[in-house]
């Protein structure tokens, strides 16, 4: 059975969100973390997900903004995704 592309391309894409995270970010992930291994539930660390959420949309934007300063290569349809 061939290989998925689609299945390929998120591994990449999840390869590339984990390399790219932001300090913030890796505490916010920590923190989730963290509080799930201890035994509180999704809806107990709701807030955190909703904010790891935002700051990653946030990092995004300012990647993207900077890119069109800077000449960064991001693929030809411009969304910062690894292909």
């Amino acid at each position: 059975m061939p290989d998925d592309p689609s299945a390929s391309k998120a591994a990449r894409v999840g390869d590339y969100l984990l390399a790219a995270q932001t300090d913030r970010q890796r505490d916010l992930s920590a923190r989730i973390y963290d509080r799930l291994k201890a035994g509180a539930e999704v809806d107990d660390v709701r807030d955190l997900i909703e904010e790891l959420s935002r700051t990653g949309a946030e990092d995004l934007r300012r990647y993207r903004v900077a890119g069109q300063h800077q000449g960064i290569d991001r693929g030809s349809n411009g969304n910062g995704v690894v292909r």
